[in-house]
């Protein structure tokens, strides 16, 4: 039965990588009601918690499979998802004027892996395929989004410069437009990784195109493909992991970043490369894209000033 009242647009629910719950909050008026989606298997176990005024309830449910009516007036809701697919979190109001709420949901791993063991707030959350003997003084320089037949062979240049090697993540359709630029990556000891075919943002997307753009992507890239994806924009919801293991991939994000897809000044990269460079460290950069001129220069002046720190730079994934 369709919940009443005026609706607003849905939102999907993002989880940042690693964690298992994700909050989202605003104000809602008297009969209106808010839908957020959450991707989560069969069997998932799943907590929705409102805070909000009395009068301000929850609907969960996946198409006429109902697993909280907002009838029953509840800001609690705790559950085995009996079914996969796109579930709907509505908060719905019937209390007078407007309120502000506050939505959390949560949806834990199948196996009833403990949420301390797998939510952060760091960037990286998941374990990098690298061998122990590579901690110490070790930085994993990594590159998004290429090739790109200008920037990702300058880039090159600078890490061959630097007796610096990294991991690319490529995008499918351009690493399959580019041989030439990938088989180089690969020959100056450099390790390639998905980033899926067409910079997908995975969160939300179905099996059927999950396996695609993945599958596609690795079929490319052949025998120079690591177990590695790192998903767009570090996007993921309930499903990412256990799709991407099926490919036998690992999720891997990121330690830190100096922005460069905002395209501050060559300097300005330098700047926060040597800020943030420290062992152990995954860094993230973009050799496509865009114009990726800055984060070469930045690159390049950063390696340099960072040369007699005894840094060495080495693939984070192979």
């Amino acid at each position: 039965m369709p919940i009443p009242g005026p609706e607003r647009p849905e939102v999907n629910i993002r989880f940042e990588p690693g964690a298992v719950g994700a909050t989202e909050s605003g104000t809602i008026d008297f009969r209106e009601r808010q839908t957020y989606t959450v991707y989560a298997s069969e069997g998932q176990p799943f907590t929705a918690t409102l805070r909000a005024p009395l009068g301000v309830w929850l609907d969960v449910r996946l198409d006429h499979l109902v697993v909280n009516s907002a009838a029953r007036r509840s800001q609690l809701v705790e559950a085995e998802l009996p079914a996969t697919g796109p579930w709907k979190v509505t908060v719905v109001s019937s209390h007078a004027g407007e309120s502000g709420y506050e939505l959390t949901v949560e949806v834990l791993p199948l196996g009833g892996a403990d949420p301390a063991s797998t939510t952060t707030t760091e960037a990286v959350t998941v374990p990098r395929p690298v061998t122990p003997d590579d901690d110490g003084d070790v930085v994993y320089l990594t590159f998004d989004d290429g090739p790109h037949p200008d920037y990702t062979p300058q880039m090159l240049d600078v890490l061959a410069r630097h007796d610096a090697r990294a991991t690319f993540f490529v995008v499918g359709s351009l690493a399959q437009a580019y041989p030439d630029i990938i088989q180089r990556i690969a020959a100056e000891g450099h390790t390639i990784a998905n980033h899926t075919w067409k910079h997908e943002d995975l969160a939300g997307l179905s099996r059927a195109a999950f396996d695609e753009t993945i599958s596609r992507t690795q079929m490319v890239l052949g025998d120079l493909a690591t177990p590695c994806l790192r998903p767009p924009y570090g996007s993921i919801d309930a499903f990412t992991r256990e799709w991407a293991s099926d490919h036998g991939l690992s999720l891997l994000t990121w330690d830190a970043s100096p922005s460069d897809w905002l395209r501050p000044p060559a300097e300005e990269i330098a700047d926060y490369i040597v800020q943030l460079a420290r062992p152990g460290v995954v860094l993230l950069m973009h050799d496509g894209g865009g114009d990726r001129s800055a984060t070469v220069q930045g690159l390049d002046m950063a390696l340099e000033r960072l040369a007699d720190r005894g840094l060495r730079y080495e693939p984070v994934c192979r």
